[in-house]
């Protein structure tokens, strides 16, 4: 369900087809059912499947999908959709079955690490630094072999810029000895903002009356905790 395509203007959506056929989400899962098919319903707010943005209108992609303002309006047009999606579950006599919270959830390093804290700013990824090393600014200085003044000084270590063909297969994309533990801490963060996004979002999806089992998903286990799913 894009969620660009059934927002008319901030917060006024579309989900019955009144200003086009291709926005009647309620007409779709009543020719579903006649059919006799179950559905599986993928809300979002983020949806891919190669959908403009992904399926958020412009003004929301401008944020971090875990920042408060990205939230305020995903709540909203979640408890929206959900007013079409709820009395249709199977718990209520429809064919919805399933539903999914936001899709492959991620931390968009490449265009939020700073706002979320991965480089220089404070945010997510120092506080969440902080809390796994009970504020032992020691204790990450020897398991990272750095120095730093504060937790503030702190870094996400992101990508390798090239792959060493010469190592074998299981060390390709390993950084060198000295920056692994820090390599490892990155992708445990990376876990865990992806299942807070599933968690949050759930919750939104609970709240708008949502009873059929909700699942995430993701497409790597390197940026997915599945435990934590």
């Amino acid at each position: 369900v894009p969620w660009n395509n059934h927002e008319l203007r901030p917060a006024h959506y579309d989900f019955t087809g009144k200003t086009g056929p291709q926005r009647d989400l309620a007409g779709i899962l009543e020719l579903l059912k006649r059919e006799g098919l179950y559905v599986i319903i993928r809300p979002g707010p983020y949806i891919y499947s190669e959908w403009i943005y992904g399926g958020p209108p412009e003004r929301a992609v401008k944020h971090d999908r875990m920042s408060p303002e990205f939230l305020a309006m995903a709540r909203d047009y979640i408890l929206n959709v959900c007013k079409v999606l709820a009395p249709r579950q199977i718990t209520r006599g429809g064919n919805i079955i399933l539903c999914q919270s936001d899709n492959e959830p991620y931390p968009p390093i490449e265009s939020f690490g700073n706002q979320i804290g991965c480089f220089k700013d404070p945010g997510l990824f120092k506080d969440w630094l902080r809390r796994k090393y009970g504020e032992d600014l020691g204790l990450l200085n020897r398991r990272w072999r750095t120095s730093f003044g504060s937790f503030d000084d702190a870094c996400f270590y992101f990508h390798e810029a090239y792959v060493n063909v010469d190592l074998p297969m299981a060390q390709r994309l390993l950084p060198d000895p000295e920056y692994r533990i820090r390599y490892a801490d990155s992708f445990e963060f990376i876990g865990w903002y992806a299942a807070r996004i599933v968690e949050t979002i759930g919750g939104y999806l609970r709240e708008g009356g949502i009873r059929v089992p909700i699942f995430g998903n993701s497409w790597s286990p390197l940026y997915a905790d599945f435990a934590q799913f």
